[in-house]
């Protein structure tokens, strides 16, 4: 991405994260025009494929968000001013801190940890909670059924459309017109709600947040039960529908968006733009931030929001091994991911080759307890691919057996698509051309009846 380092710039990526480089904080000999490297690693799938391992010298860390900024190679460039850098958050937790990251021996070791500055917006949460107590709570839990349904996951069911949870909040009746999924959720408690027009996007963005950090106080995370209904939810068909669909014509879905192209200034990154930043004198309820974790840079490479998984109060001491079958090979690969967590972390033959360990040699670990993971082995013996996966829970001290079998890099690939990582879709394999017409004709009147549920085709 390319910059004007005389003005302030504010470069937003494709992950959420926003880098802010402020007038005359970079200094270069080739004049005003420096080209950064931005990287973001926020999923799992991301972090796996790049090979960054939630360690901090041997410690297991759970990660907020990972990224990399520095001059493309061959510039002499300066930081002269601190960059700003804010990180989306789910919800915010007190013990992240700011990590460095620090290259040897081609691997990432987390260190220097820092704290970080968290925008919780405390004022915000007790108006959302003033605001819930005195008119959801009588009718709604936020994590049990009542009246009405649970609130907590709400917009993760909505498939985090704002637009729509407004809707219904404010207009139950017209939500129904426009979303089946409000119909539905009538048809199963056989009771609208109460209308609140008067309130502002605002309010209701308080209420909401304040709903998700109750629910992620009692769980910890989104269990799976909170975030969907399959039964109730007739835009997930529209979707996996149209995603079957764009998968059999290999076409791409773009969501559109607008902007003042007067003010893109030139850029090679397809995933995100550079705008000249001017602070806006108000900011309406369309651009208030999700809660975010912020910190400055005074130096380039990578940086990552995480905590100590042994300072998390759930996590508990526990032995985990894991038993090689099948092709067995000394030189395998080993990775244990827990995607809840956003835990990934390399494994370590034991000394007698008997197991495979990922913190202390005798297997002990500490690990949040109840949380779905996978182990998956890569490696070569005489010039083939090795592979395995394998599925488990965390819990009592535990010794799993993986099968190593012959494979190659598109079945590897494949089978760790269906790890279900946050940033992993699913192929749908296509039909034939007389069922794909009748699919698309399908899809063109649910589009016609439920315009909403899916943004315009590009």
């Amino acid at each position: 991405m390319t910059i004007n380092t005389s003005r302030d710039n504010y470069i937003k990526l494709s992950g959420g994260s926003i880098v802010q480089v402020p007038a005359n904080a970079l200094k270069t000999a080739s004049g005003d025009s420096v080209k950064l490297e931005i990287k973001e690693a926020f999923t799992l799938g991301q972090m796996a494929r790049a090979g960054l391992y939630t360690r901090s010298n041997g410690e297991l860390l759970s990660s907020g968000g990972m990224l990399y900024i520095a001059p493309q190679a061959g510039q002499d460039v300066q930081i002269l001013k601190p960059l700003k850098v804010i990180v989306p958050a789910d919800h915010v937790e007190d013990d992240m801190q700011l990590f460095k990251g620090e290259i040897k021996d081609s691997a990432i070791n987390w260190v220097d940890p820092q704290p970080l500055e968290m925008n919780k917006g405390e004022a915000r949460l007790a108006n959302g909670k003033s605001l819930y107590q005195s008119n959801c709570k009588q009718c709604h839990d936020v994590t049990k059924k009542l009246i009405g349904p649970a609130l907590f996951g709400t917009m993760q069911r909505w498939h985090n459309d704002t637009a729509a949870v407004y809707l219904l909040t404010r207009n139950f009746a017209q939500a129904m017109q426009a979303y089946p999924q409000a119909a539905c959720i009538y048809n199963e408690y056989k009771i609208g709600m109460p209308g609140y027009p008067s309130f502002p996007d605002e309010d209701l963005y308080d209420i909401y947040r304040y709903i998700q950090e109750e629910g992620m106080k009692q769980f910890g995370k989104i269990p799976e039960e909170y975030t969907s209904n399959k039964n109730c939810d007739s835009c997930e068909y529209i979707i996996q529908l149209a995603m079957k669909i764009f998968n059999s014509d290999s076409a791409r879905f773009n969501l559109s968006y607008s902007i003042n192209r007067s003010d893109v200034q030139s850029s090679q990154g397809i995933d995100s733009i550079a705008i000249n930043f001017t602070p806006p004198v108000t900011q309406n309820a369309a651009q208030i931030p999700p809660v975010f974790y912020s910190f400055e840079i005074l130096s380039f490479g990578w940086y990552n929001v995480d905590s100590y998984i042994k300072k998390n109060p759930l996590a508990t001491s526990t032995k985990l091994k894991v038993v090689q079958e099948g092709l067995t090979s000394p030189v395998l690969f080993p990775v244990m991911v827990i995607p809840s967590r956003k835990i990934i972390q390399a494994g370590f033959l034991s000394s007698d080759g008997g197991y495979f360990y990922f913190y202390d040699m005798d297997g002990s670990i500490q690990l949040p307890p109840g949380e779905r993971g996978y182990i998956f082995a890569l490696g070569e013996k005489k010039d083939i691919v090795l592979f395995g996966l394998t599925r488990f829970v965390t819990g009592k001290d535990q010794t799993i057996k993986i099968n190593i079998q012959q494979s190659n890099i598109k079945e590897v690939e494949a089978a760790i698509n269906q790890l279900q990582l946050p940033d992993v879709t699913v192929n749908i394999n296509p039909t034939g051309k007389a069922k794909m017409d009748q699919l698309k004709k399908e899809l063109e009147e649910l589009r016609k009846r439920y315009p909403n549920c899916l943004p315009e085709l590009q």
